[in-house]
């Protein structure tokens, strides 16, 4: 015979936490713990009843996985009542009440040994260990145990409350394995629970586990070893303890693994209630309500799908209200399960309280009118001739705009004679008409018209060209008498020297500044000739007069030298002696608030040379000039304008000066503040209603006399007040006068017919509310 196993190399899950170097905490309970009751849960689906869950009966799949499985399973027995049953007490720690009392066992037994291992693996204590195995067989029997004070110290409650509700005699009150999977303390998250558990506390398990084995390797053949330590243990029962029993019966009848929970719902809705039914033998599920059995129709309806069962209420009414009874029943026995449906009416809907939300005001975009095709007109001129000077031999281009439908005949006149294409250059097109003269003529010059007609009619305009003739102006300027030349002294020769240079000085000057001109030329060139005569003179009766050459200077010999002092009062400053990097004398303020909807301008004012460029950025992005913001920069004053700011603006501001010396920024952060809110929509957070503080009193009052009607308004400082009569407006005149005395507002009329006879209201308003007041008026006839 060949029997092939899984192969588990990770040892004995004792043997794994007692190892030099392994932490263990809660967190690692939680997951052996929920693979543990995984395995149970299904072994108790199949009807399979482990009998002897403890720690050496936990393996680990590999050296440092932490999977674990469920092994040795040579006591386990499937359900049936009618064999007999062997179960052992060697573990006395982990033997439930019921196999210590001989009383029969079920599915709840395995139940207490999972108990037991959670109390074992969380504090590394048993709970019932006494000093042998008989006193702690009494231990167990009386169901005495509690919580190591120093041990679950740091063990959360919830791991508590999943032990207290295991380790119950009452075996029908513990947890089954579903229940168990499903408790807050293996659904819940537990990972940062890492507190070490004290490694030493398992020592002690560890070494009585590994006492009862201490013959393990007397066996030659490892078949050997698990047969004795497995299937062989119900042959030898005085060494393992081993006595007959038998199953609960009870325990063949249909079981609730997952029971189902009470329902709310409101009329008119569905409910659906979930369980799951294991047994023996396959159970029938009946539904009662009022003692009366819920058969399958529209209203309810049974489902199941293997041993899930649900059961569906449509359109639930309040008498619908009440307990129901599931019912599970095979031929072992049958068992119930209670469940309470409460159903209310359907709630009015309550509107819900919504806070009034901050209007936050978007920037429409600007409208533009679109063009649209005009319809037939006539002819109309909006763009006319305009009158023209051109010289002879040139192109002048006459130019106007037309409009009109459908598009005019457009005909050009000179005087009254009309033009043509082959003489002119023509043009009309896109309303545009024009003509041009090509080297132009003085005959040319002369009144143009331009005539645009169709059947709606006809329009006109008209210019004067004239053409100069250059060569008759040359001719006109030449024959114009030369200018008067002044008179030049010469008394002697020392005064003709001084004269001589003077003179020549302003002649240069004239020369270099004027050559142009006819008139100074022939001024210069008679003052020329005159310093020359003069300098002839000058040379012949004395000392010849040299000009000394720039930066030298004369001695007393007459020599020149070099002079320093000469040279650098004629040196000029460098081209960039005068220029510097951009800055700014004025900059933007840090940090500027302004309430939604007012205007901005932000002005800084720039220096540098040569004149730097100005760029402004908001939040990084460049800005440009648009129908929004206004971008000016004009003698050294940098300015942005919004004529209207939106929350959206709000930003840093940044205008960035640069030059190819460098550059420099100035920065604003701009706040935009909301714009008060009012209150209902109307007015300011400050305002408030009008309130009437003396009403108007009734009168009576003889025909013909004056009366005043008095209301006295207080309680807001700005609304208007209006007078109705028979609930219509009264107009403020001669005969009806609006007076404002203090807080008392009176209507005066300066004589009473029996027209005004009626009601009168003072109505006084703002944003905020209104109030008024009335009263009323009769006229008494003589």
């Amino acid at each position: 015979m060949v029997l092939i196993f899984e192969f588990l190399s990770g040892g004995e899950l004792f043997e794994r936490i007692t190892a030099e170097g392994y932490v263990m905490s809660e967190a690692e309970v939680i997951n052996y713990m929920r693979q543990i009751c995984e395995g149970v849960k299904h072994m108790h689906e199949k009807n399979i009843i482990h009998l002897d869950v403890k720690p050496e009966n936990i393996m680990c799949q590999t050296r440092t996985s932490t999977n674990v499985k469920l092994i040795d399973f040579g006591l386990a027995t499937k359900l049936d009542p009618n064999e007999v049953v062997k179960i052992s007490t060697g573990t006395a720690e982990f033997a439930a009440p019921e196999i210590v009392e001989r009383e029969p066992v079920g599915f709840y037994t395995d139940m207490w040994a999972v108990g037991v291992l959670a109390y074992v693996l969380l504090s590394g204590l048993s709970p019932f260990a006494g000093e042998n195995d008989i006193e702690t067989l009494k231990n167990v029997k009386a169901c005495d145990w509690d919580f190591d004070e120093e041990a679950f110290a740091n063990v959360s409650n919830e791991a508590k409350d999943f032990i207290r509700r295991l380790l119950v005699k009452n075996k029908e009150k513990r947890l089954t394995a579903h229940e168990c999977l499903m408790h807050a303390w293996l659904r819940g998250d537990y990972s940062p629970r890492l507190e070490p558990i004290d490694m030493m506390r398992y020592i002690p398990i560890r070494d009585k586990i590994r006492a009862k084995y201490k013959e393990w390797e007397k066996f030659l053949l490892p078949i050997g070893r698990l047969a004795e330590y497995s299937s062989l243990r119900k042959l030898q029962l005085e060494k393992y303890r081993i006595h007959d029993t038998h199953f609960d019966r009870r325990q063949c009848a249909p079981r609730f693994v997952i029971r189902p929970q009470n329902a709310f719902a409101y009329e008119g809705q569905s409910v659906k209630f979930s369980c799951r039914i294991v047994g023996v033998a396959v159970p029938t599920v009946c539904w009662f309500h009022n003692n009366m059995e819920l058969r399958q129709s529209v209203k309810y309806m049974k489902r199941y799908s293997g041993e899930d069962y649900t059961f569906v209420i449509n359109r639930v009414k309040l008498d619908d209200r009440g307990e129901y009874i599931i019912r599970a029943e095979n031929h072992y026995g049958a068992r119930e399960e209670p469940v309470f449906l409460n159903v209310q009416p359907m709630p009015p809907e309550i509107p819900q309280y919504r806070p009034q939300e901050q209007i936050v005001r978007r920037r429409q975009a600007l409208s533009y009118k679109m063009w649209q095709e005009e319809s037939e007109g006539a002819p109309s001129f909006t763009f006319l001739l305009r009158p023209r000077v051109i010289q002879c031999h040139q192109t002048c281009k006459l130019l106007c705009c037309l409009s009109g439908k459908p598009t005019p005949t457009v005909k050009w006149f000179k005087g009254n004679k009309e033009l043509t294409k082959s003489d002119y250059t023509m043009s009309h097109a896109d309303g545009v008409v024009t003509i041009e003269i090509v080297n132009c003529k003085p005959g040319d010059s002369g009144k143009y018209k331009c005539v645009a007609t169709n059947h709606l009619g006809t329009d006109e305009t008209s210019c004067v060209v004239i053409v100069e003739d250059r060569r008759y102006i040359e001719t006109t300027i030449k024959d114009l008498p030369p200018p008067p030349t002044p008179a030049i002294r010469v008394e002697d020769s020392s005064s003709s020297s001084s004269y001589f240079s003077s003179t020549h000085k302003s002649a240069a000057t004239i020369a270099v500044t004027s050559s142009s001109s006819s008139r100074q030329e022939s001024r210069s060139s008679k003052v020329e000739t005159s310093s020359t005569s003069v300098s002839a003179s000058s040379t012949s009766t004395g000392a010849k007069r040299q000009l000394k050459p720039y930066g030298k200077r004369q001695d007393s010999t007459g020599s020149t030298s070099r002079s320093r002092s000469a040279t650098k009062e004629l040196e000029l400053p460098p081209d960039d002696a005068l220029m510097g990097p951009p800055g700014f004398s004025g900059e933007l303020p840090k940090a500027l608030a302004v309430k939604d909807g007012d205007p901005l301008c932000l002005k800084c004012t720039v220096k540098g040379d040569p004149e730097p460029q100005i760029t402004w950025f908001k939040n990084g992005e460049p800005l440009s000039s648009s129908d929004i913001i206004d971008l000016k920069y004009k003698q050294g004053l940098a300015a942005l304008t919004i004529n209207e700011v939106f929350p959206e603006d709000e930003g840093e501001y940044v205008c960035k000066a640069t030059s190819s010396l460098g550059s420099a920024e100035t920065k604003c952060k701009l706040k935009v503040t909301p714009m008060e809110q009012q209150v209902n929509g109307k007015g300011g957070p400050g305002d408030k209603i009008p309130r009437i503080t003396e009403h108007l009193k009734s009168q009576e009052v003889p025909d013909g006399t004056p009366i005043t009607l008095n209301c006295k308004i207080g309680g807001a400082t700005k609304f208007d007040v209006v007078w109705l009569h028979n609930e219509k407006e009264i107009k403020p005149s001669k005969d009806f006068q609006y007076v404002k005395e203090g807080d008392n507002y009176l209507l005066k009329i300066a004589e009473v017919f029996p027209e005004d006879a009626g009601t009168y209201t003072c109505e006084a308003f703002n944003d905020v509310g209104e109030t008024f007041s009335t009263c009323t008026l009769v006229i008494l006839s003589e």
